[in-house]
């Protein structure tokens, strides 16, 4: 075997362990370079650390893992792939590490975190990436974040807070809604933000994105 793609044997519910080459030290995962590709889809761990060489986790890695409540992702990983961690409902406990710099679309597509906070280095947040995470209430925006894909916290029925870095230069924060930079285009309206009412000159605005996680 020379090759392995990512997310292979993820939905294989009954597979408890990987040996060989490529297993990591645990035999929980299948490990190439520097990429965790898949985590033991029947494993009942309820918690679980990267090791620490990973610096990307591949995509579906972990995808409809209904055991996993506590994630510790080490410091080193840049990416988590497209559904990563699609479809974990139990998983309530992870903190993103500062070298974070990419998250794929749907990576934590339902998941029960309630305050997620992105490291300095965060650029992109894919489609649909937190997406149904209906237990989240709150998420932070920093400097470095560029782009926020389509849907990305689309029926986050609970989001009531969004904090924005404030020398973000790519995005714009008016009363808890997430504008692009010239206030053409609404990113992001918060379900529960207590405002009620907003003003929008359609002279200005060109788009709407996502409003009121519709």
């Amino acid at each position: 075997v020379t090759k392995i793609g990512e997310g292979v044997f993820s939905s294989c519910d009954k597979l408890e362990y990987f040996y060989g080459k490529f297993a990591s030290n645990d035999n929980r995962c299948l490990i190439v370079g520097n990429t965790l590709n898949t985590y033991a889809a029947g494993s009942t761990l309820v918690s679980y650390t990267i090791p620490e060489h990973i610096t990307i986790i591949g995509g579906n890695a972990f995808q409809h893992n209904d055991y996993i409540t506590s994630i510790t992702i080490t410091e080193g990983v840049t990416k988590i792939g497209d559904g990563a961690f699609l479809n974990t409902p139990n998983l309530r406990n992870y903190t993103l590490p500062n070298s974070l710099e990419t998250i794929g679309s749907r990576a934590f597509w339902v998941n029960g975190a309630k305050n997620i906070k992105l490291g300095p280095k965060v650029k992109s947040i894919g489609v649909e990436a937190f997406a149904n995470c209906t237990s989240l209430e709150k998420i932070n925006f920093p400097a470095s974040l560029q782009d926020i894909g389509n849907m990305a916290f689309r029926r986050t029925w609970n989001l009531q807070d969004i904090v924005l870095a404030t020398d973000n230069p790519y995005y714009e924060e008016i009363d808890g809604i997430i504008y692009n930079e010239d206030i053409t285009k609404v990113i992001i309206s918060p379900a529960k933000n207590p405002i009620t009412e907003f003003f929008i000159s359609f002279s200005v605005i060109k788009s709407v994105i996502l409003l009121w996680n519709i």
